[in-house]
C-alpha cells in the first residue's frame, strides 16, 4: 500500500498557505475525507482563520513566524467574544445585586414582626412586593440578556407570595395600612380589616369570607373573583371605583357602601345587603341580584331598574323594609 502523498493541486488556490504554521496545516490534511470537506468548505475555514483571530494569535505565539511581519489580521471575533461575556457578566451582577435588596427589605420586615409595633412592620410590605427585579439574564438566547440590562422589570414572584403570607397569619389588621398590597389567592377568611387601608390593593381570588371590612378603602381596588361570602361585613366600606368583576359577595353586607363606579359586572350578589348603598355610575351587567335586599335610599346607576336577571325562581329584588 503506498503512502498518501499530497499534491499541490489538491490545496485551494485562494488559500496561501505559506501563512500559516507548518503544523497547522499538517493537522488540517489528516487524510482524504478531511480533505474533501475542505475542498468543498474553504470559505468556512478561510474566513475563521483570517476573522477569528486565530492568525493573530498564533503570530503572537510564534513571532519568528513569516505572518507576524504583515499586517496585523482581524479580531473582530475575540473582541465580539468578549464583549459578549463581559455584558453577561454585567447582567448578571445586576441581577444578583437588584436580589439581594429585595432580600435584605424582607428580612428587614421578619425581624419587626416579633416587636411590639409588628403591625408597623407590616405597613412595609407594599413597598418591598412593589420593588423590581431585571430579567434574569441568561447567556443563550442573547435577547434575555438585553432585556435584562434594558427597561423591562419584574416583581419577584417568590418575595410577593412570601410578604403576602406573613400577613395571612394576622387575624386582627384593624386600621393597617395596606394600600397596593398584592394579596392575589390570599386567605383572608374572619380577619379583621376594619378601616383598613387597601386602596389600589390587588385581592384577585383572594378569601375574604367571613372578614369584617366595615369602613375599609378599597376604593380603585382589585377585587376581581373575590370570595366575599358567608355574610362578609363591607358596610360604609369605600368600593368606589374597585374592580369586582366575577366577585362572590353572597350574603354580603354592603349596606351603606360606596360602589359609585365600580365594576359589577358578573358578580354574584344573591341575598346581598345594598340598603343605603351608593351604586351611581356603577358596571352591573350580567349582575346576579337574586333576592338581594334594598330600600329607597339606595341609589341605583341611571336608568337601571332593579330587578333581577331571570333565573329559576325568576324573583326580584326585595326591598329592604
Amino acid at each position: 500500500m503506498q503512502p498518501f502523498i499530497r499534491q499541490a493541486g489538491d490545496i485551494p488556490q485562494m488559500v496561501d498557505h505559506t501563512r500559516a504554521p507548518h503544523w497547522l496545516f499538517d493537522w488540517l490534511w489528516l487524510g482524504p475525507l478531511w480533505r474533501k470537506f475542505w475542498v468543498k468548505r474553504w470559505w468556512f475555514l478561510w474566513c475563521l482563520w483570517h476573522y477569528s483571530g486565530l492568525r493573530e494569535i498564533c503570530a503572537l505565539a510564534d513571532p519568528n513566524w513569516k505572518a507576524a511581519t504583515e499586517p496585523k489580521a482581524s479580531t473582530f471575533l475575540l473582541w465580539f467574544v468578549g464583549i459578549y461575556v463581559a455584558l453577561f457578566g454585567l447582567a448578571s451582577q445586576r441581577y444578583e445585586n437588584r436580589l439581594d435588596q429585595i432580600e435584605n427589605r424582607a428580612n428587614g420586615i421578619y425581624a419587626q414582626l416579633g416587636a411590639s409595633n409588628g403591625k408597623k412592620a407590616l405597613e412595609r410590605i407594599p413597598h418591598a412586593q412593589a420593588m423590581t427585579l431585571p430579567r434574569k439574564p441568561e447567556l443563550w438566547p442573547p435577547w434575555s440578556m438585553l432585556f435584562s440590562l434594558g427597561l423591562c422589570q419584574q416583581e419577584s414572584e417568590d418575595n410577593v407570595r412570601a410578604l403576602a403570607e406573613i400577613i395571612e397569619t394576622f387575624q386582627d389588621l384593624k386600621e393597617v395600612d395596606l394600600r397596593r398590597a398584592n394579596l392575589v389567592w390570599a386567605n383572608l377568611s374572619g380577619v379583621n380589616l376594619r378601616r383598613a387601608k387597601l386602596n389600589w390593593a390587588k385581592l384577585n381570588w383572594a378569601d375574604l369570607s367571613g372578614a369584617n371590612l366595615s369602613g375599609a378603602k378599597l376604593n380603585w381596588a382589585n377585587l376581581s373573583g373575590a370570595y366575599l361570602i358567608s355574610r362578609a361585613d363591607l358596610s360604609g366600606a369605600d368600593l368606589s371605583g374597585a374592580n369586582l368583576n366575577l366577585a362572590n359577595l353572597s350574603e354580603a353586607n354592603l349596606s351603606g357602601a360606596n360602589l359609585n363606579s365600580a365594576n359589577l359586572s358578573g358578580a354574584y350578589l344573591s341575598r346581598a345587603d345594598l340598603g343605603g348603598a351608593d351604586l351611581s355610575g356603577a358596571n352591573l351587567v350580567w349582575a346576579n341580584l337574586d333576592r338581594a335586599f334594598w330600600n329607597h335610599e339606595t341609589k341605583w346607576p341611571e336608568g337601571f331598574t332593579p330587578l333581577c336577571p331571570v333565573s329559576i325562581q325568576g324573583a326580584p329584588c326585595q326591598p329592604k323594609k
